[in-house]
């Protein structure tokens, strides 16, 4: 992905559901104020591992999930990679490929240089309602961009501070276990239609200076 500024800054289908997955309620569900108790991300500083880690806890997915490094989220009962390939939210330093951000194929770094994110930031894409992200993640298209994989959070201090907060990201919303994700603070746009609800309105954008705004 590459990002509209650069100072601002698949996967569904088949497992095993007795593997080992993400056990928090961070942002749950289809509930778009995603509360409940943060176990997504740890502390703030930390990077994202998207679904290592936490209680053991199975979905009830049917049929069972099957292949290598898939899991039934418990969070929505559907077929994801168990996060142990991919590293959505951790901190990478070259954009694209980058082996901090996994194995996965489409796993990818956001760094900051090119993409305007403070530490890098490790997302897969493309994903969609069939090609999910993985557990801990969801699918979302953010800043004027194609949709991409952010970590789930529950509160900032799931989240990387000061750069990063976590983010009610509906109408924006496009799969996954939770509507809050950890994303920048300074959130770029094109227009108004690029903005989440919490912060509805593109200001200082210019289309003919190709210069971007912020939402507010």
């Amino acid at each position: 992905m590459r990002f509209i500024t650069l100072f601002l800054v698949s996967t569904a289908l088949g497992c095993s559901s007795t593997t080992s997955v993400n056990g928090s309620d961070a942002g749950t569900g289809s509930d778009a104020s995603a509360g409940g108790d943060s176990s997504t991300g740890g502390d703030s500083g930390g990077g994202g591992d998207s679904g290592t880690g936490g209680d053991a806890a199975m979905g009830t997915c049917n049929p069972a999930c099957t292949g290598a490094h898939m899991t039934c989220d418990p969070l929505d009962n559907k077929c994801k990679l168990d996060g142990t390939t991919t590293n959505v939210g951790g901190t990478c330093d070259t954009s694209g490929a980058d082996p901090k951000c996994g194995t996965a194929p489409n796993a990818t770094c956001n760094d900051l240089t090119q993409d305007g994110f403070p530490g890098g930031y490790c997302s897969m894409e493309p994903c969609s309602v069939i090609a999910l992200c993985p557990v801990g993640a969801t699918c979302t298209h953010l800043g004027g961009e194609s949709n991409a994989c952010y970590k789930i959070c529950s509160s900032n201090a799931d989240c990387r501070s000061p750069d990063y907060e976590c983010l009610n990201i509906d109408p924006l919303f496009t799969s996954g276990a939770g509507h809050k994700v950890c994303y920048l603070k300074d959130f770029a746009c094109n227009t108004s239609a690029d903005c989440p609800t919490v912060k509805p309105a593109c200001t200082g954008a210019s289309a003919d200076a190709g210069t971007p705004g912020l939402c507010h």
